[in-house]
C-alpha cells in the first residue's frame, strides 16, 4: 500500500467531514488489510484508531467531558511496552492499513507521542498514521519532528474561529508540509455542526437543536466489521462513540488482537448489527449512522457470518 503522498480530491474540503469520508474509505480500499482473512476465514480491520492518552486541555460543549461526572479528565496514557506489544503482534500478521491517534483524548498531551510514531513506522512502516489534534501543543519544532518521526498526515481541528487558519497555515508553510499532510479542520461554525457529523457519544453528550431520533436505530452499523478500537490501557472497544466503555472483548494486554478481533462479544455484536439490531448497550442509546464507511468490510463479514450460521 503506497498512497502516502496521495493527493486531495478537488471536489472535497479537508475542512469538511465528507473529505474524511472520503480518505478512510481509499485507505480501507487500497489497504492490504482489506484483502486479508485471518486462517479460520475471518477478515480483517483495514482501520485501528488508538486513544493513546485520556487527558485532555479543553472542554467542547458537544463532547461528555462538558460533564465531569459523565467523563473526568483522567491523567492516563498508553505504555511504550503495551504499544509495541501492540505493534509486533500487527506485524506479525503483516498488517497494513490506517492508523489514527484521537478517540478520547488530546493526543499531543501523551509524554511520548514520538515515540509512538516511531514504533508504528519500525513495525509497520507501510502504514498511515494520522493525528487528530486541537492544535493547542503545536509549535513548528514540534511539528517538524512529528513528520521526521514518521507521521503521515497531521489533522488540526480549529475550534476557536477562523482566525486560527492563517495561524496553522503560517505553521505549516514555515515546515515546508503541503496542505495534504496538515490538514485544517473548521470546527467552529454551529450553523454547520462545527464542520463535523455531530453524535451523542452513544447517549453521553448533547448539543442545542440537535435532531433528536427514535432510539434505538433499526439500521445496520459498519464501525466493528472495518475498525479496531484500542484504549489506552489496551482495552479493545466497539468504536470511539462508546464513551462509558461499556462493552469490551477484553484487553491486548492478556489476549492477542486475532482473539480480541474474532470474540464472541464482537461475534455477537457484528451478527445483531447485521440484523439492524442495536437494542444492546451501548449501541441502543446511540444516534450515529454508522454505515458512511466500511460497507465493503461488512459485506465480506456478511459472507462469513452466514456461513457460521449454517453451521
Amino acid at each position: 500500500m503506497k498512497i502516502h503522498n496521495m493527493k486531495q480530491s478537488p471536489q472535497l474540503d479537508p475542512s469538511k467531514p465528507e473529505h474524511n469520508i472520503s480518505r478512510i474509505n481509499e485507505i480501507s480500499l487500497e489497504s492490504d488489510g482489506f484483502n486479508k482473512i485471518f486462517e479460520d476465514g475471518s477478515p480483517f480491520f483495514t482501520r485501528i484508531e488508538f486513544s493513546i492518552t485520556d487527558l485532555c486541555n479543553r472542554v467542547c460543549e458537544f463532547c461528555p467531558r462538558a460533564d465531569p461526572e459523565v467523563y473526568p479528565n483522567n491523567n492516563e496514557e498508553i505504555s511504550l511496552e503495551l504499544y509495541e506489544k501492540i505493534m509486533k503482534d500487527l506485524a506479525s500478521h503483516k498488517w497494513q492499513g490506517g492508523i489514527v491517534f484521537s478517540a478520547f483524548g488530546e493526543p499531543m498531551l501523551h509524554r511520548d507521542v514520538l515515540g509512538l510514531i516511531k514504533l508504528t513506522k519500525k513495525y509497520l512502516p507501510d502504514s498511515i498514521l494520522d493525528i487528530v489534534t486541537n492544535g493547542d501543543q503545536l509549535k513548528p519544532r514540534k511539528v517538524t519532528a512529528l513528520f521526521k518521526a514518521g507521521l503521515d498526515v497531521l489533522k488540526v481541528s480549529l475550534y476557536d474561529g477562523p482566525e486560527q487558519i492563517e495561524i496553522f497555515d503560517n505553521m505549516r508553510k514555515k515546515i515546508g508540509v503541503g496542505k495534504n499532510k496538515f490538514i485544517l479542520r473548521h470546527r467552529y461554525d454551529k450553523d454547520e455542526n462545527f464542520g463535523i457529523i455531530f453524535s451523542n457519544r452513544a447517549g453521553n453528550a448533547e448539543l442545542e437543536g440537535q435532531e433528536v431520533k427514535l432510539l434505538p436505530l433499526k439500521s445496520n452499523c459498519y464501525f466493528t466489521f472495518y475498525k479496531l478500537m484500542i484504549d489506552f490501557d489496551g482495552r479493545v472497544l466497539l468504536c470511539s462513540h462508546d464513551w462509558n466503555k461499556k462493552l469490551s472483548p477484553g484487553s491486548l494486554k492478556d489476549m492477542s488482537i486475532y482473539e480480541a478481533w474474532t470474540s464472541p462479544v464482537m461475534q455477537n455484536v457484528r451478527k445483531m448489527l447485521s440484523n439492524k439490531n442495536r437494542n444492546f448497550e451501548p449501541c441502543k442509546s446511540c444516534d450515529v449512522t454508522g454505515t458512511l464507511n466500511g460497507e465493503e468490510s461488512y459485506n465480506r463479514w456478511s459472507k462469513k457470518l452466514e456461513l457460521v450460521n449454517k453451521i
